[in-house]
């Protein structure tokens, strides 16, 4: 199953006979502010401040009121909690089959932007380029560090991997002290990571470097968003979507779609039956496997 939310609601699409239909549409209430997956939940979160979970089949699950809105998508604990961080420094875990609020904690006096999970960690990214980590079973604080206001950040490999101030970086998920850092000229718009690499889409281009060391791989031209597939990278936008292989090498491209739609609204979604372009000229489409 696969959920798009706009201002109409959450649309919940099923593959039938190779192209995605829509069987369902739900009203959280309020304008959508973040959708994410945990487990077989589509975790809603609006401006009435409501977390609103479905069932993969579109159908509501449970609700609950937080005090301020949310942007980042709500993330799985370990032990499967569905954890929110607001825009008011407030981290919240829910039981997932209830609903029930297992902990909350003030993590950051600014806003959250993002919010990752490192082994028993969840760590939060605040506007001002604060990074908390609290424990996932009672949201302790485990540490604070202050740092710049990042582009884009991700989890993977044991560690925090973030873009800022002209860098990528390498966080140590027990300590909160940065490993290594790699600078380059650009801001960025996304980060992923792949295997061994860590993989960045800048406003210039396409940037791998080693997850361990930092040291540069390999480039390729850029695109408007980038996700991890098996074996590569799927870079999406500024031309056919295309999949570039652990070495930075172009295996596969899609030209499906006509000029036309190049500057349209355009998002790229992934799920166990391939990965999926939704194109507001286009329609919808399977583009891989």
């Amino acid at each position: 199953m696969t959920a798009r939310a706009n201002d109409g609601g959450v649309a919940f699409l099923r593959e039938i006979d190779g192209t995605l239909e829509e069987v369902r549409l739900a009203d959280p209430g309020g304008r959508i502010t973040s959708l994410g997956a945990v487990d077989d939940l589509a975790v809603v979160v609006t401006t009435e401040r409501r977390v609103v979970a479905y069932r993969v089949d579109g159908l509501r699950a449970w609700e609950a009121e937080i005090a301020d809105i949310v942007v980042a998508p709500a993330v799985r604990a370990p032990g499967g909690a569905v954890v929110v961080g607001g825009r008011d420094g407030a981290v919240h875990a829910f039981d997932p089959i209830t609903g029930e609020e297992i902990w909350s904690a003030a993590a950051t006096p600014d806003p959250i932007a993002f919010v990752e999970v490192v082994g028993s960690r969840i760590v939060v990214v605040d506007d001002s380029g604060g990074l908390t980590a609290l424990a996932a079973e009672d949201g302790a604080t485990a540490w604070h560090v202050a740092g710049d206001e990042p582009d884009t950040v991700t989890a993977g490999d044991g560690a925090i991997f973030t873009v800022r101030a002209g860098g990528i970086e390498r966080i140590d998920a027990a300590t909160g002290r940065v490993l290594w850092r790699t600078p380059f000229a650009d801001g960025a718009d996304d980060i992923a990571v792949v295997d061994d690499r860590v993989v960045v889409l800048t406003w210039g281009d396409v940037l791998a470097v080693d997850a361990e060391t930092g040291a540069r791989l390999w480039s390729a031209p850029g695109g408007d968003r980038l996700m991890a597939v098996a074996g590569g990278i799927l870079v999406d936008g500024r031309g056919a979507p295309r999949v570039l292989d652990l070495d930075g090498t172009e295996v596969a491209r899609w030209d499906r779609l006509p000029a036309e739609t190049l500057g349209a609204s355009r998002f790229v979604a992934g799920d166990a039956s391939g990965v999926w372009v939704i194109d507001s000229v286009a329609g919808t489409y399977r583009i891989a496997p």
